[in-house]
């Protein structure tokens, strides 16, 4: 429940919030969608199998070879390289417009009547978004391995470590692995103000008034 209420939050603030249509965000609204479509398919199918699996602790829970292969490839090593590298050009990115607009600041004359302080304080809160957000990211990242590294760690060392093929065992690292789709809207509720101010306005339903998608979600920026 908290999987597919949290990331449905998520995509319905950046979907109708204009102020939330950014590059990042988007990014953001692709993680919340995959994990939205885990917690409406996935999980309720590995629930039924969980209440269903009368030799849980029991039964041994045998990993094929090549489907292992397959699933290291697709489901770990595919996702956590493309995550890696948005990540990386995220920051490498913010870091160069940062510095792009340092030397302007420093460099440029400015015609008469525009102020230089504003300017430079509208780039220094610009700068502080940008990496609170390069930041959350990269908690989302590490997160995503933590809950993704022991269940695969499992399935590489299972013909060595005999004890590893408990099913109850695998059954905790897939759990773990599935969860992972819920902690993402608790760090969004933790390190963004937008999320925490568009949850309140999806409860009232605010966002079925007129021009709510032109609301003000950092209010600081005024």
């Amino acid at each position: 429940m908290l999987t597919v209420c949290g990331n449905l939050v998520v995509i319905i603030s950046i979907s109708h919030f204009k102020q939330l249509h950014t590059t990042t965000n988007f990014l953001l609204l692709s993680l919340a969608v995959t994990d939205l479509l885990l917690g409406i398919i996935v999980m309720p199918f590995k629930l039924i199998v969980l209440i269903e699996t009368s030799c849980l602790g029991d039964c041994l829970f045998v990993i094929d070879k090549i489907w292992g292969m397959v699933d290291l490839i697709f489901v770990f090593i595919l996702p956590c390289s493309i995550m890696v590298a948005l990540y990386l050009k995220i920051f490498v990115v913010a870091s160069r417009h940062a510095k792009l607009i340092n030397c302007l600041l420093l460099h440029c004359n400015f015609p008469h009547g525009i102020n230089k302080v504003s300017i430079y304080l509208k780039h220094n809160l610009t700068k502080t978004s940008e990496g609170k957000a390069a930041k959350t990211l990269g908690i989302i990242v590490i997160v995503f391995l933590l809950c993704l590294v022991p269940y695969y760690i499992c399935t590489l060392v299972y013909e060595k470590v005999n004890i590893s093929s408990s099913s109850v065992v695998i059954t905790f690292l897939c759990w773990l692995m599935l969860f992972n789709s819920s902690f993402n809207p608790i760090i969004y509720a933790l390190f963004y103000s937008w999320f925490q101010k568009s949850v309140k306005l999806i409860i009232t339903l605010k966002i079925f008034n007129q021009s709510s998608s032109l609301i003000n979600l950092f209010p600081e920026t005024l």
